[in-house]
């Protein structure tokens, strides 16, 4: 239904009016069905490509300011917080083992 809607609006067969009301009626028939409206379809997508912009956007900078080649970060994957957190207690338990072997002569270095 939407392309043949859309197919009309294009030969202009069907004024915005009409439009308006047949996607008034989609909607209220969706809200019966417990399905969110067709705009609110529209603004989670939306809202993905922005959010998906942003990551782009930080990743580019995250790239310009390490001096990073873009080929090279994209091959890398970044870390899931799961496999952070484990990377992090692995460095922190290979610091406690260096502060042992080597007793007082790194104990200018802060604990985190």
């Amino acid at each position: 239904p939407a392309i043949a809607e859309a197919a009309a609006a294009v030969d202009g067969s069907r004024s915005p009016a009409q439009l308006a009301a047949d996607e008034l009626e989609q909607n209220a028939a969706r809200a019966s069905m417990g399905m969110p409206a067709l705009e609110e379809f529209s603004q989670a997508a939306s809202l993905t490509s922005d959010m998906e912009n942003v990551r782009n956007m930080r990743q580019e900078l995250e790239r310009c300011r390490t001096g990073r080649d873009p080929k090279e970060h994209e091959e890398s994957s970044e870390l899931d917080e799961e496999e952070s957190a484990r990377e992090v207690a692995e460095l922190r338990r290979v610091r406690r083992q260096i502060r042992y072997i080597f007793g007082g002569m790194l104990s200018s270095l802060p604990e985190s």
